[in-house]
């Protein structure tokens, strides 16, 4: 619901939005609004009006803190705040996986099978979840990241922005941080926990590329090596590849390089 909402927004350049929920009711959609940077601006009739701005705010206060930096994040949903202080990763996904976390990637056109795949709930939700073998401390909240499908298209086409990043060895403990969110079984979760734990990646899904990256442009760019595992996107890449495509809902500061 949300997201369609959103898209609608940005397509039409609504100013605000608002939803209405009868008082004292429904406590789970009001919990999912206010996670939104959606607010309470009073009482009309029965119902509690709660309102989020929608436009691109012309500058937001960045900080050194991660967590600050992601208030601004909700606070602006789905634009998102770029600068200095935003580190950008590039993250592989295979194809099953990544058709069921990005629905709506070009990836289900004609040229891709959709044989096998099951999508869920969690498939068109905005906030999900990434689950890999990665030992990275690196990634914080807010930091972007870049969605690279594997083997068969090998590009980028998906840009999500972090909300928080761990490291877990109980599987029990896993399934519950990702429950709703994660497109994978328990049984799977349970394999890639098993052995020396995993990274969870909470995450919020911003936007599908209008013009998927590829890998021989990553390349060109300068990107070297194999894209096995979560690593950091140099800036140049950054820069020329992926940043045009997102000024329209990046909110950069004046100290970005």
């Amino acid at each position: 619901m949300l997201d369609a909402a959103f898209k609608y927004a940005l397509i039409t350049q609504c100013r605000y939005a608002y939803v209405q929920v009868r008082k004292g009711e429904h406590d789970s959609l009001v919990k999912l609004l206010t996670s939104f940077g959606f607010h309470d601006k009073g009482l009309h009739n029965l119902d509690i009006s709660y309102v989020k701005r929608m436009f691109k705010p012309n500058d937001v206060y960045h900080s050194v803190s991660s967590q600050t930096n992601l208030d601004n994040d909700i606070e602006m949903f789905p634009h998102i705040l770029d600068g200095g202080c935003i580190k950008k990763f590039l993250v592989p996904i295979r194809p099953l996986y990544h058709s069921m976390l990005f629905p709506d990637s070009l990836a289900q056109d004609l040229l891709f099978s959709q044989e096998g795949i099951k999508f869920t709930g969690e498939s068109n939700a905005i906030r999900k979840a990434y689950i890999c073998k990665s030992k990275t401390a690196k990634i914080n909240p807010a930091d972007m990241l870049f969605f690279y499908r594997t083997e068969d298209r090998q590009n980028v086409d998906c840009v999500g922005v972090v909300e928080k990043a761990r490291q877990i060895i109980d599987p029990d403990q896993m399934i519950a941080i990702v429950s709703k969110r994660s497109v994978y079984r328990d049984d799977t979760i349970r394999e890639m926990v098993a052995g020396g734990g995993a990274l969870v990646v909470m995450f919020r899904l911003v936007c599908y590329l209008g013009k998927p990256v590829n890998r021989v442009a990553l390349e060109q760019n300068g990107l070297k090596g194999e894209i096995q595992s979560i690593r950091e996107l140099p800036y140049r890449i950054y820069r020329d590849l992926f940043r045009p495509q997102l000024a329209d809902l990046a909110v950069r500061n004046e100290w970005h390089p």
